[in-house]
């Protein structure tokens, strides 16, 4: 059973429990209304559901505290760590102070973003002008932080100021959210023995990989979890050679995992194609489960995820792209603490020194069979990996569906080293960009650098000593690389 309320929106919390997903949405009303008296009195009721200037920069005798005139307005937190920062806008550039925001240190507006900065200048330019404090241009007023107050709503900061005036003006705003409303409910269904979800894997070669991808859903599937539904794993293979033992580990492992359908479907030996074998292992798969995820062999992932994937998606309108935790590169991680590299099943936690979040990955995704049908976006003639999950977003976007984006604590990307010699076209870059981050933090890699006592420039010996390992015939291509990276890297921040 579904239920449905449209109303305009700000934030969006989801929670699951025991299978059930509830959203809970807290919205701004569409728009920015006008009020005669921007300094109207803070205790008619009214104001809880209207945007309001709350204070003015330009004299202090006319910004008494916000915290007595503002009932509604947080109290300063006693914490540090309770603080919430806020955000900046320039007139043309984000730069979120939520590093996992897009993966860039500033980005474009979104949409909604530049509809809210375009209300709110609008808004604080005509509360100046009631003011006979003088009369500005929204591209005067573009000096703007924002921040999302949970419970309160959006507080925004503007700077007003004109060259050929010696003042500036600032106003603050706080865009109020109303009281939680339950907007959508829906209960999958899901019995304990047959599979309500089909994972579907692309394999060729990768037997250690492979393994270590069973072992990994064998702990998911234990008993300790309670599960409460059964998963189906139909795993593509591409023909190297490997295919018998590949088919004699799956087989092996359906015998020892209860409540595991396996189907194991072989390809003809050719360039290795992500985007064929998913298609492929979705629309011949023996397994019924009514939703599939489409995954990797170096994924790992924890019973929690699966919840959230059977739950998230909704068949005809919702579909969930989660994002991957990366992990760095172990060896680097724990030998520089002076620890032992645990076994991989015990590295499945998320901190700042263990891996990065993929915002920029669409590879993972749960969604209905029947809305993969529909959408039929995976193009079977792209080869190699990367690029086919971008276009099977853009035609689900395209396509109207709802996208279900979030960073998910519970999916794990396991560490291996990346050859990106075979990238296929348009695949060099993002390959080489991964392979740069994979391996450790910033702070990691200037720990072990610095370790050594080196007391001058990193990029000076590691350039020289770059130079003097290369012979003279690779020097040219070696130059060659390093522009096309620099030229990209320009281009692409």
């Amino acid at each position: 059973m579904a239920i449905r309320l449209a109303s305009p929106c700000v934030c969006v919390a989801r929670v699951i429990c025991a299978g059930v997903v509830l959203t809970l949405v807290y919205f701004i009303p569409d728009g920015l209304p006008d009020y005669d008296d921007p300094q109207e009195p803070m205790s008619e009721p009214t104001l809880a559901n209207k945007p309001r200037a709350i204070s003015s920069g330009l004299d202090i005798t006319e910004a008494p505290a916000i915290e007595p005139m503002d009932p509604l307005y947080p109290r300063i937190p006693h914490s540090l760590y309770d603080h919430i920062y806020y955000s900046s806008y320039d007139g043309g550039s984000v730069y979120d102070n939520r590093e996992t925001t897009g993966g860039a240190t500033k980005r474009r507006p979104l949409r909604l973003e530049a509809h809210m900065f375009d209300q709110v200048r609008d808004k604080v330019t005509k509360y100046l002008s009631s003011k006979h404090l003088g009369t500005y241009t929204s591209d005067e007023c573009s000096d703007i932080r924002y921040r999302h107050l949970p419970t309160v709503g959006v507080e925004v900061d503007v700077l007003c100021r004109r060259s050929s005036w010696p003042h500036v003006d600032r106003v603050t705003l706080m865009l109020p959210q109303v009281a939680p409303r339950i907007v959508f409910h829906t209960r999958p269904t899901a019995t304990a023995l047959d599979p309500a979800i089909n994972i579907v894997v692309p394999l060729a070669g990768r037997s250690s990989a492979f393994h270590l991808f069973l072992d990994n859903l064998r702990q998911v599937m234990a008993p300790h979890t309670n599960l409460q539904f059964g998963v189906g794993l139909t795993v593509v293979y591409i023909e190297d050679g490997g295919s018998e033992a590949a088919r004699a580990t799956l087989e092996s492992a359906a015998a020892a995992i209860p409540r595991l359908h396996t189907d194991f479907l072989l390809l003809p030996p050719q360039k290795f194609s992500r985007a064929r074998a998913l298609k492929v292992g979705v629309e011949q798969s023996n397994i019924t489960a009514p939703v599939v995820f489409l995954c990797d062999a170096d994924v790992m992932f924890t019973h929690t995820f699966l919840t959230r994937c059977l739950a998230t998606p909704v068949r005809g309108s919702q579909v969930f792209f989660p994002m991957v935790f990366s992990q760095y590169n172990p060896e680097m991680v724990y030998s520089l603490h002076g620890r032992k590299v645990p076994p991989p099943l015990q590295t499945l936690h998320v901190d700042n020194h263990s891996g990065f979040w993929r915002v920029w990955g669409h590879g993972m995704m749960c969604l209905y069979k029947s809305d993969f049908l529909g959408i039929n976006g995976l193009d079977p003639r792209r080869t190699g990996w990367g690029g086919e999950d971008l276009g099977l977003l853009s035609k689900t976007a395209a396509m109207k569906y709802k996208i279900v984006r979030s960073l998910d604590y519970g999916l794990f990307h396991h560490y291996h080293p990346k050859n990106c010699s075979e990238a296929g076209r348009g695949q060099s870059w993002p390959c080489a960009k991964l392979r740069a981050m994979s391996e450790a933090s910033g702070l990691s890699f200037g720990l072990w650098f610095f370790r050594h006592d080196y007391n001058s420039s990193s990029w000076g010996i590691l350039r020289q000593k770059e130079r003097n390992q290369l012979p003279r015939k690779d020097t040219a291509n070696s130059a060659a690389y390093d522009f096309h990276l620099r030229l990209k890297f320009m281009t692409t921040t």
